[in-house]
């Protein structure tokens, strides 16, 4: 939980430093429909899960869910071979 600032700020940077720059307004706006999506979605299905579970198990299925995704990043080939982007040649060079 500490470590997400730090991590949004490493992907953001990286995905800025990939992506052409007539489409950063495109692809920032298609990562926060994707995040907001995803945080708009979870209360309700915390509801659903509470209401046919105990808080105990509706705690555990979130957990899982963190730890999968904690999983599928660490594993993520295309997190791990990120690259650093040439610097651009500053002008007048």
């Amino acid at each position: 939980m500490f470590l997400a600032p730090t991590a949004n700020a490493v992907l953001f940077g990286y995905q800025a430093s990939i992506a052409p720059d007539r489409l950063q307004g495109r692809v920032v706006s298609v990562i926060l429909l994707a995040a907001t999506s995803a945080a708009a979605l979870a209360p309700g299905l915390a509801g659903l899960l509470l209401a046919r579970f105990p808080a105990a198990v509706t705690m555990l299925v979130f957990a899982g869910l963190v730890g999968v995704s904690a999983v599928t990043a660490t594993l993520s080939r295309g997190i791990r071979s990120m690259t650093v982007a040439p610097a651009p040649n500053p002008p007048g060079d």
